[in-house]
């Protein structure tokens, strides 16, 4: 019984060992799930930071390359442009063909660049990258076609170049675009990658506190994980931030309110002179210099972020100035949704590029002066007499504010023909002084039409414009050597000496005959000097117009009588260029020639010499005319027939252009060349059909009239 007692107490005593030991191994369980878990989520959490990593790192690598590419296309454009304008203004350069050569080598290891660089990218970017490069070998095609081309002339150079020139800025804007996307790109992705790293991290933290401190162990050690991983993407980031600082452009962005967001780059401050984070964008750009430009910047962003289609958005934005001027520098801001709520601003400092341009500007028109000085010589110096006279001689004496104001008029066309650059600018501030005093009539006496005269320092513009022909003509060609002169009442005696010789000896009629042709001008010839004017001004206005036609009859004038009328005929031409031939593609969807005419016509007669100046142009808007008509002449214009009412564009300050330019719009010029022929005794008059055409028609009687019978 005793032995069977202790049986059951011993059997008691061990029944709970099975229990004891689950008690023991539970910890020991839990302490090998987790640690397989830890493992596990370690494992993982180690493959997707290499994973991203890797990605990170190939958009990095990605986006370096094509910076680095886009930063030698900028910099092998911008030598080609620098190389062929020096050239152009030095005639050639010594080192021209094998810095053409380097050029050209440049561009051929830029477009291989991009092939490489296109075979690990996407197809999209793929055929994007394929147009970058067949633009580039055309690019590269042309500057071999200017390095086999080492006589050509430099001025056809930089008109040649400029188009590719422009054409690889955009090419290089392109680029740049692609660069802030794959920028972007690697942002999100790094940013992708710490948010994800961060919730891995968070869900064992939130297990270890729940489950046992030995979790928390295990989520601590991944919070440390996760925090060495975020330092690497932050590292990351900045080396992208490092990247865009070395870009040599501004990128910022901001939202609707905006107010510039942190992260741009170094450039930004540079430009702006301020770091722009935390200030309004429209006073980065606009205060104190624009304020209409900052008030449509505040509006137009602001419907553009709240505009969701991206054309209608893309159309609001265009509004938005391309350039702006801060200071000595000039800007070009390119504006990009970023599809959150706001906009990102790419500014280019452009401003050695514009200086350049204006430097060959100046230059071409430098050029053209001196040229037309040279092939127009009779002319040029003929001009330089009647405006020297003019400043002298006839404001000594009074005249009329509306003969003034035509004279200088004509005066402002006749240089700008030569391409004089300071004294046409003086002449059109004088127009305006002087149409200011015509609207004040009780103002415009002798002495403050001199006083206005004097005021514009005509003669100083003038001299400042013959310093550039006289640095490369000498002061020979100015002051006419190699040349007789004689005044006009030093000629009129040798005439009248000749005259009196023939009485007594016959042979002296061929003297007489030559001394008469010497004061004679052949129209035609007359009118074809004005062919450069033609040309100069179809480019000018970006026009197609043919060569100047003159035909007809061969007819000489009187070159004193006729001289004025002749120099007057340039404000028909230049009138026939800038509102007569349409542009082009206007042209074109009129069914007619892309290619204007102008054609110049002389008919002679027993009694009368006719010129005929025609265009093949829209033609007068006879509408236009009558309203401008309406608002001199009243109720009266309402009867007018056409014909009348085409007749008004010869009335002196009538004009239906919308601006006025130093070309046309004050509405002198047409009544100049009336009083002109009239002041011939002869007479002007106009016809037009819409869309066909105008010819203006001048009649010129053979005897002309004295200049009593004139005034």
């Amino acid at each position: 019984m005793r032995a069977r007692l202790a049986a059951l107490a011993f059997h008691d005593r061990h029944r709970h060992l099975p229990l004891a030991i689950r008690v023991a191994l539970l910890p020991l369980l839990v302490v090998t799930l987790f640690a397989v878990l830890f493992l596990i989520g370690s494992a993982a959490l180690r493959t997707q930071q290499e994973s991203m990593t890797a990605v990170v790192e190939t958009d990095l690598e990605s986006s370096a390359r094509l910076a680095d590419i886009n930063s030698r296309l900028q910099s092998a454009n911008t030598d080609m442009y620098r190389l062929i304008t020096r050239a152009a203004a030095a005639k050639q350069g010594g080192d021209f063909a094998p810095r053409i050569v380097e050029l050209s080598a440049r561009v051929e290891a830029i477009a291989a660049d991009l092939e490489r660089y296109r075979d690990g990218q996407s197809a999209v970017q793929r055929e994007t990258l394929d147009t970058f490069i067949d633009d580039l070998r055309t690019y590269k095609g042309a500057i071999d076609w200017l390095g086999s081309m080492l006589d050509i002339d430099f001025k056809t150079a930089v008109a040649f170049v400029e188009p590719y020139n422009r054409h690889v800025d955009a090419l290089s804007r392109q680029l740049s675009d692609i660069i802030a996307d794959s920028t972007r790109t690697a942002k999100v992705r790094a940013e992708t990658a710490s948010d994800a790293l961060r919730r891995v991290a968070y869900s064992y933290v939130v297990a270890a506190v729940t489950v046992s401190i030995l979790v928390a162990l295990f989520g601590y050690a991944s919070g440390r994980r996760q925090e060495v991983l975020y330092k690497a993407a932050r590292q990351k980031s900045e080396q992208v931030n490092t990247l865009l600082d070395n870009s040599g452009q501004g990128f910022l962005s901001f939202g609707a309110d905006l107010i510039v967001a942190e992260g741009h780059s170094r450039a930004c401050t540079e430009m702006l002179g301020i770091p722009p984070a935390g200030r309004a964008a429209d006073a980065l750009l606009f205060s104190g210099r624009d304020d209409e430009a900052g008030a449509l910047m505040r509006l137009v962003v602001a419907k553009a972020l709240a505009e969701p289609e991206p054309d209608r958005q893309a159309v609001l934005l265009s509004l938005l100035p391309a350039e702006i001027t801060l200071g000595d520098k000039t800007l070009a801001v390119e504006y990009r949704p970023l599809g959150n709520g706001a906009l990102m601003l790419v500014l280019t400092d452009v401003t050695e590029a514009r200086s350049l341009a204006r430097q060959v500007e100046r230059e071409r028109k430098r050029l053209e002066m001196i040229v037309a000085a040279v092939s127009d010589g009779h002319d040029f110096f003929g001009a330089l007499a009647e405006l020297r006279r003019f400043v002298g001689e006839d404001m000594a004496a009074p005249q009329p504010l509306a003969t003034v104001y035509r004279q200088v008029h004509t005066f402002k066309g006749t240089f700008s023909q030569f391409s004089f650059q300071h004294l046409p600018a003086a002449l059109h501030a004088l127009e305006h002084r002087l149409q200011a005093m015509s609207e004040a009539p009780e103002t415009a006496d002798a002495a403050a039409i001199r006083r206005a005269l004097s005021d514009a320092d005509c003669p100083g513009a003038l001299e400042r414009d013959l310093a550039a022909i006289r640095d490369v003509l000498g002061e020979d060609f100015l002051a006419g050597e190699g040349t007789i002169q004689l005044s006009m009442a030093q000629f009129k005696r040798i005439e009248h000496l000749a005259a009196r010789l023939a009485e007594s000896d016959p042979a002296a009629d061929g003297l007489c005959e030559a001394l008469a042709a010497l004061r004679t001008v052949p129209l035609k010839a007359a009118l074809a000097d004005y062919a450069p004017l033609v040309g100069r001004l179809a480019e000018r206005c970006d026009k197609d117009i043919a060569p100047l036609v003159v035909e007809g009859d061969e007819v000489s004038v009187p070159a004193e009588t006729y001289h004025p009328f002749l120099r007057a005929l340039g404000h028909v031409l230049r009138n026939a260029v800038d509102h007569g031939i349409e542009a082009p593609d206007v042209r074109l969807d009129l069914g007619k020639d892309p290619t204007g005419r102008i054609v110049c016509s002389v008919h002679n007669s027993a009694d009368a010499v006719r010129i005929d100046i025609a265009d093949d142009g829209a033609g007068l808007d006879l509408a236009a005319l009558r309203r401008a008509a309406a608002a001199r002449l009243g109720d009266a214009a309402a009867g007018l027939s056409d014909e009348r009412i085409a007749d008004v564009v010869f009335a002196d300050g009538l004009s239906t252009a919308a601006a006025i330019s130093d070309l046309s719009g004050r509405g002198v010029g047409l009544a100049a060349v009336r009083s002109a022929a009239e002041a011939l005794g002869g007479t002007a008059s106009v016809v037009s059909r819409r869309h066909q055409g105008t010819r203006f028609i001048f009649n010129l009687p053979h005897r002309q009239r004295r200049p009593a019978e004139a005034a």
